[in-house]
């Protein structure tokens, strides 16, 4: 299975799987310091005095564990601590089967292994499972007291070692699938310090915390390499490589070929071809540091990249006091004038902003979040004139059914006013073009578009096709293959918003607001470039140079010596077949399933040919020019 969160410990070594559930459980939680000694900790962790009590924690955040997450907390347990095979005695006495394990195989209590030194026996896994099972459909359980007392004895163990973990983080040895059969020593157990664990100022990947979309068979090595370059990047690098405000995107190369499975190899070739044109931020000005709480002075310091780094330790701070998810809701979502203000900068900059968050969220670094906190600081607000006239003009339709995306697009091609808008002199074509020259035709169109909570993952996918639609078929009769440079990161950006849509931390209403105008700017982006015709038809006939499935198209594009564009595009594309799957009879969603496929061919094929990677603009005449004639290939 492609793209998806998965159990893959029969391919790699299953406690590193585990151990890398266990940052998932550390990360869902938010969990804060909890130990203030500096030492090593004991093994047993139920003998330690907390400083924070955790015991009558709500069951519910309990249950969001899953089952690898159970797995780690059950074995640990069972390996070093006595008290947790009275513990799993509970259940073992009620429930005769295996229900979950491969080998289903009847057993009872008195067939498990429990010595002294911590070894446990292969049929661990069988109960495990078991266990598992019972805490995560703890709300089918009987509701009769024993049970729950029972119930409630085995959530407190997995979640008193989640949050040991969260501090200490167990590094296991690796242990391969075939040696689940055999003994497992206490010794194997050692511990590394809450550093290694990603954080507002620390990035580190994780294997099993996964992003929307990867490759099976990413190693250790490989999450290793590019943890530690992005830790380089976010210490040593200005989001902006230039004082132009030409982007920094180290880490959305690094982060998308290391989900492609790239080597590690591969990741520090990527990093090395970007590094040498970057410049190091500002020095962060302390009293200024102290100052941005002020809303005046906040206020004042932004739409300028000299104040990237104070804002990003800014940004940081805040992370460390109230939690990531709460900082993201305080400064983006809230609905307050900062707030409005700061997510209408995120939409800057050709989406930029808000594609950095976007990989921050989907694999969950709060240092990335940071970052894009920082860089939406530092762009200018130009979108927001537009948003805020299309959200009051919407206001008033809410009542009517929406147009689809495509719908709008063909509305909008024939639109005459729209189309001339934008000349090939304008320096910024979205800006000056569209929202300066035809704001209001704009907004007329764009307001007819709206999302309600109960068809968001509907018009997610939508929003996902329709931009990989008009993208794709931005072509020109008789030229070679080339995409549009601005259209892709529309594209690019389509990925992030299955991540949004499934964070819990987000309200119903802000994934609403956040697609729609996510919507309305793919919208005013396919205008800017002068309406182009759009030309699947085009890309459906193109013969790929290197016919294949999916991986050697990914293979092809983690090796492209460029500052990650295409790979981005190409994981995009990936994910928005899987997304779309489901939804392609309906007659809004004009890419079908061949053609994800299809375009990546076209776009790994077109990045080598002529001049240049990508067409800039490519509804003018201008913009191809150079391009080669398609019989020329």
């Amino acid at each position: 299975m492609r793209g998806g969160v998965q159990d893959r410990s029969r391919n790699r070594p299953y406690l590193s799987l585990l151990e890398s559930s266990l940052c998932s459980a550390y990360r869902r939680c938010g969990v804060i310091d909890l130990l203030r000694e500096d030492s090593d900790v004991s093994v047993n962790v139920l003998d330690r005095n907390w400083t924070h009590s955790f015991w009558d924690t709500d069951e519910s955040r309990i249950k969001q564990m899953d089952k690898r997450e159970v797995y780690l907390a059950v074995i640990d347990h069972a390996i070093g601590i006595p008290i947790g095979a009275s513990v799993l005695q509970d259940f073992a006495t009620s429930l005769p089967r295996c229900a979950m394990s491969s080998r289903c195989q009847p057993w009872s209590y008195a067939s498990f292994s429990w010595r002294d030194e911590g070894t446990r026996s292969s049929h661990l896994t069988d109960l495990v499972d078991v266990v598992a099972r019972r805490i995560i459909e703890s709300g089918d359980a009987s509701e009769d007291a024993p049970s729950r007392g029972k119930r409630h004895k085995v959530m407190r163990l997995a979640y008193t070692f989640t949050h040991h973990a969260a501090l200490l983080r167990p590094k296991l040895h690796r242990v391969s699938h075939s040696e689940l059969n055999r003994p497992f020593a206490r010794s194997a157990v050692t511990y590394q310090p809450l550093h290694t664990m990603a954080n507002a100022s620390n990035i580190r990947l994780a294997l099993g915390e996964w992003p929307q979309y990867y490759r099976e068979g990413i190693l250790q090595e490989s999450a290793n390499t590019a943890s530690d370059l992005l830790q380089k990047n976010h210490q040593d690098h200005h989001i902006f490589f230039n004082q132009s405000g030409f982007h920094n995107h180290i880490a959305h190369h690094l982060l998308t070929i290391y989900a492609l499975n790239a080597g590690p190899g591969e990741i520090q070739r990527a990093y090395n071809a970007n590094v040498g044109y970057q410049r190091p931020p500002q020095p962060v000005d302390d009293n200024l540091l102290a100052q941005l709480h002020d809303p005046e002075k906040f206020n004042g310091c932004l739409g300028n990249e000299r104040y990237y780094h104070d804002f990003l330790v800014f940004f940081q701070k805040e992370m460390s006091d109230l939690g990531w998810q709460n900082v993201v809701n305080k400064y983006l979502l809230a609905g307050d004038e900062r707030a409005d203000d700061l997510l209408a900068r995120l939409f800057g900059g050709f989406l930029h902003p808000i594609i950095h968050l976007g990989f921050g969220v989907e694999f969950a670094q709060p240092a990335i979040i940071a970052e894009a906190l920082a860089q939406a600081a530092v762009h200018d607000n130009y979108m927001g004139k537009f948003f805020f006239a299309a959200e009051r003009a919407a206001k008033s339709r809410r009542g009517e059914p929406s147009k689809t995306m495509v719908d709008l697009l063909d509305a909008i091609h024939d639109d005459k006013q729209l189309r001339d808008a934008p000349k090939w002199s304008d320096g910024n074509k979205l800006r000056d073009g569209i929202i300066y020259r035809a704001g209001d035709a704009m907004v007329q169109h764009t307001s007819q578009y709206h999302v309600r909570p109960d068809e968001l993952e509907l018009k997610t996918a939508e929003m996902i096709n329709a931009t990989a639609y008009y993208t794709a078929g931005a072509q020109r009769e008789g030229k070679a293959i080339k995409w549009d440079f601005y259209y892709m990161h529309c594209v690019n950006c389509s990925i992030f918003y299955s991540a949004f849509s499934k964070a819990d931390w987000i309200s119903e209403a802000n994934k609403c607001r956040l697609l729609e105008w996510k919507v309305w700017n793919d919208l005013a982006m396919y205008a800017s470039r002068k309406c182009p015709d759009i030309r699947l038809d085009l890309v459906r006939d193109h013969r790929p140079t290197q016919p294949s499935g999916w991986d050697p198209v990914e293979d092809r594009a983690c090796a492209i010596e460029d500052d990650g564009h295409t790979s981005k595009l190409i994981r995009a594309l990936a994910h928005g077949q899987n997304v779309c799957r489901k939804y392609e009879a309906r007659d809004e969603f004009r890419v079908k399933h061949d053609d994800w496929l299809q375009m990546a061919h076209s776009v790994i094929d077109s990045v080598d040919v002529g001049d240049s990677r990508w067409v800039r603009s490519a509804g003018f005449d201008e913009a191809w020019e150079n391009v080669p004639a398609r019989a020329q290939l």
